[in-house]
């Protein structure tokens, strides 16, 4: 039963509800000013549609996450529109999970481990070097759990899944596109020769903007082979090359490795797949050929040199800077290994207490690492949750491959998105090696994904093979 036949059943309620609002309209009218009432049927109008139609909530919702409309149009700041979108899709919930119940609630253990990770921030406040950095760490998660539980009892296709996907893919081409632009006609250019990162929040800057799509990448070369149609497919090639030139227009070495790491995971996981070692090695080695070659010719002597400082980083200061930073993270473990300096406090502590005597001077220093950062702020507690929720994105993903086994008919599209979801969570843990992510909503996107791409997968095989056994029955 649908939400919509449970108000059809309460038709005197409804017919109730309709004629107290159109009374307390014709009051309104002879109030109030005309452009105000049209603005409010129009947001009730919207209301309604997104009630109506909850799923268009979570690419709106993924689109406004990524593109955020709010740094480049400031006048929109003020309307909040991600927390209005959230809001329609928690009304959604309620109506279709608690009251209606025509949704099943979705159990799975990497909810309660993103839970268990929240209730970590919150008792870390107490002994935290900046107690209103680690509230604000702590509302963040807040608002990650709540996307995590409204998006994963929305999507309930593969379909849905793929066009939530593609909306943070095209989100970020477009964000790309912009970047890679304009630092090829010099109008994005920083300190280092690169492009930096775009907008705000967790893709301001060139490092975190290139991790960002690090961890897409693998879901856009996915859509290559899943796609049926060849203007999506081809779509998707953009995607990926548009995300290589803005990768490498970051000039972060990170971000290198990383993408490194994503497409030396795809290939591993097609030749796992297909079992053609001969033809995967091979697009290794032509790959790697084409990758040297392209990044000599097309490359400029400042990338060139500023890659070189991966190996030599005895004489860059950015990569000594991190050493002194992760030589304090570990003294921070130390003096508090259960619960850390508080979540956001790397800062605070290490300028207060935890600088080293002969560290290159920069008072205020960030973790530049997700391993330091999250070890140094939530002790073992906190690293070992986070390192346990990717195990569990890793084990969902890989069990997609064996209900896929199940039945043929879902077996090559959803056992290659789930190769996508490992191979983006190589590029998160290899890029954020170098970066303060531990609180950036990509790990935790990456979890709806395999949660949903399991249980997507498992009532699709389950399906499949109760019908099955009907036409043996009916035989």
């Amino acid at each position: 039963m649908s939400w919509t036949d449970g108000l059809s059943n309460n038709r005197p309620l409804a017919l109730l509800g309709l004629g107290t609002f159109c009374a307390v309209l014709a009051l309104a009218m002879l109030k109030v000013d005309g452009i105000f009432i049209l603005g409010g049927l129009l947001a009730l109008g919207v209301g309604v549609l997104l009630l109506s139609f909850p799923f268009a909530c979570v690419p709106i919702y993924f689109i406004f996450l990524y593109t955020r409309p709010g740094d480049a149009f400031p006048f929109l700041a003020p309307l909040r529109l991600n927390a209005l979108i959230v809001l329609a899709m928690a009304a959604s919930f309620l109506l279709r999970v608690l009251v209606f119940r025509t949704t099943p609630v979705r159990k799975n253990l990497q909810i309660v481990v993103v839970v268990a990770f929240l209730g970590t921030i919150g008792i870390s406040i107490f002994g935290s070097f900046y107690a209103s950095a680690t509230l604000e760490k702590f509302m963040d998660i807040v608002r990650v759990i709540i996307m995590v539980v409204l998006v994963t009892h929305i999507v309930d296709s593969m379909a849905k899944l793929r066009i939530t996907v593609w909306s943070i893919l095209l989100s970020l081409a477009l964000l790309a596109t912009i970047n890679f632009g304009g630092w090829a006609m010099g109008l994005y250019i920083i300190d280092n020769g690169g492009s930096g990162g775009i907008v705000g929040g967790f893709l301001g800057d060139g490092n975190d903007f290139a991790l960002a799509m690090n961890v897409m990448m693998p879901f856009a070369i996915a859509f290559v082979f899943i796609e049926k149609s060849k203007w999506l497919k081809l779509l998707a090639i953009y995607v990926i090359l548009i995300y290589i030139a803005a990768i490498v227009a970051t000039y972060s070495r990170g971000g290198l490795l990383g993408l490194v790491a994503v497409f030396g995971m795809m290939f591993v996981l097609y030749i796992a797949r297909t079992r053609e070692w001969g033809k995967g090695l091979m697009l290794i080695i032509v790959a790697a050929i084409l990758g040297v070659i392209a990044l000599s010719v097309f490359a400029p002597d400042s990338f060139q040199k500023r890659m070189g400082t991966i190996t030599e980083f005895e004489e860059d200061e950015s990569a000594l800077g991190r050493l002194d930073a992760w030589e304090a993270g570990l003294r921070m473990l130390k003096d508090h290994p259960l619960f850390g300096v508080g979540a956001g406090a790397f800062p605070d502590a290490y300028g207060r207490k935890y600088m080293p005597p002969d560290a290159i001077e920069a008072r205020w220093r960030a973790a530049h690492s997700l391993y330091v950062e999250i070890s140094a702020e939530l002790g073992f507690t906190g690293i070992t949750l986070l390192m346990f929720l990717a195990f569990l994105i890793f084990r969902d993903a890989r069990r997609v491959h064996r209900y896929g086994l199940m039945d043929p008919r879902v077996q090559r599209d959803n056992r290659i998105f789930a190769d996508a979801i490992v191979s983006g969570l190589i590029g998160y843990l290899v890029s954020g090696a170098f970066l303060s992510v531990g609180y950036y909503p990509h790990i935790y996107i990456l979890s709806v994904f395999s949660i949903l791409a399991l249980d997507l997968t498992r009532e699709a095989a389950e399906a499949g093979a109760a019908t099955e056994s009907e036409e043996i029955y009916a035989r």
